[in-house]
């Protein structure tokens, strides 16, 4: 679990939260430096209360059905599924949603199973100063 000062150093200069199930470098526009934390559940549940109360924008690039409805239910927000090309910009912090396994099919039962044995991993990105 990230301690206060680490999650107020990373919120402070947080604009905008994105969910994700990937990360690809097609979502950088221009030559930057991205930081990786791996957090818990329970961290990404205080990212989104966070961005409700403090009404910053929180945005989906997850292109899953079912695991939108896993993680809508896991941090009790509305995960849309989005198709939209995402670009990642300086004030993001971007959640990604990382299975540790390859699935053969992609179900809401399944994905609950992974979340129970620790098969599915919570990392965060975010744009540093290049």
């Amino acid at each position: 679990m990230l301690n206060d000062a680490t999650f107020y150093r990373i919120t402070k200069q947080t604009k905008r939260i994105v969910l994700a199930n990937a990360f690809s470098v097609n979502m950088l526009e221009n030559d930057c430096s991205v930081r990786f934390k791996k957090v818990e559940l329970e961290d990404v549940k205080k990212f989104v209360v966070y961005a409700v109360k403090h009404n910053l924008e929180i945005k989906s690039a997850i292109v899953h059905e079912s695991i939108a409805k896993v993680l809508s239910e896991l941090l009790n927000y509305n995960v849309l599924v989005s198709r939209e090309a995402y670009k990642m910009q300086k004030y993001d912090l971007l959640i990604i949603f990382q299975l540790k396994e390859r699935l053969v099919k992609l179900e809401k039962e399944e994905l609950k199973r992974m979340i129970d044995e620790r098969k599915v991993e919570f990392w965060l990105a975010w744009i540093e100063k290049f």
